[in-house]
């Protein structure tokens, strides 16, 4: 073989393994700098879902005490429904049920954190099962919540407030019946009074509810994927 041949040979398998040296090292390169961005991603999501199940505890606590009230004043409500059908006479325990007619909740759910989660790309929930989730909770569930409250305090405001007002008086903190008798023969009244005691009990009550239900769950997933880090 010629020595032209010869230099020729090793100049291409040279130029052939410097190739391949370079391929390799980009390889690598691209290997360790996505897994350095996978592990950036994971630390930003840990962040973020621990931000999130912070609020939603602190939440959890506030809503409980929202749902016992609220069912505290369906019952009344009931109470004062059957003691109207049964035509019973008045007594100052009735001060507790006539209250329950002007009152209403408001709910106090955070979604700033969520907001952030959201802001960042809820992609980088890497669980795809707690991203709907997080979906479900803050973006259906929350607002049907409130939407809730708005409807119960539009009602208490508007129709329940002009009967209220005809037989209602406000007396030392309490609510006394201004004619008991002409309270108790008013149909509007009671249509209200059973109105308003059916959407509490049917509607508000099983709304929250299902709110700390699906709080719980949510809670319990977020736990569980912050502790398999």
């Amino acid at each position: 073989m010629r020595v032209s041949q010869i230099v020729s040979a090793v100049s291409w398998k040279h130029a052939v393994g410097e190739v391949l040296l370079i391929v390799v090292g980009i390889s690598i390169a691209l290997s360790v700098d996505s897994w350095w961005q996978g592990q950036q991603e994971r630390q930003e999501e840990d962040v973020l879902l621990s931000q999130v199940l912070a609020t939603l505890r602190s939440d959890r606590a506030a809503l409980a005490t929202i749902s016992t009230d609220v069912q505290n004043r369906a019952s009344l409500l009931t109470a004062l429904q059957r003691h109207l059908e049964r035509e019973l006479p008045y007594t100052d325990s009735l001060t507790f049920n006539l209250r329950a007619l002007r009152r209403w909740q408001t709910s106090t759910v955070s979604t700033a954190a969520y907001e952030d989660l959201k802001g960042r790309g809820l992609d980088l929930v890497s669980n795809q099962e707690l991203r709907l989730m997080l979906i479900d909770y803050f973006d259906r569930q929350v607002p049907f919540l409130e939407d809730y409250d708005r409807f119960d305090q539009d009602l208490t405001m508007s129709y329940s407030s002009s009967v209220l007002q005809r037989h209602l008086m406000w007396s030392d903190g309490v609510y006394l019946p201004v004619d008991y008798s002409r309270m108790v023969e008013d149909t509007e009244f009671r249509y209200m009074v059973g109105h308003r005691e059916e959407i509490m009990r049917q509607g508000t009550v099983r709304r929250y509810q299902a709110i700390l239900s699906a709080s719980d769950d949510l809670i319990a997933a977020l736990e569980a994927a912050l502790a398999d880090r």
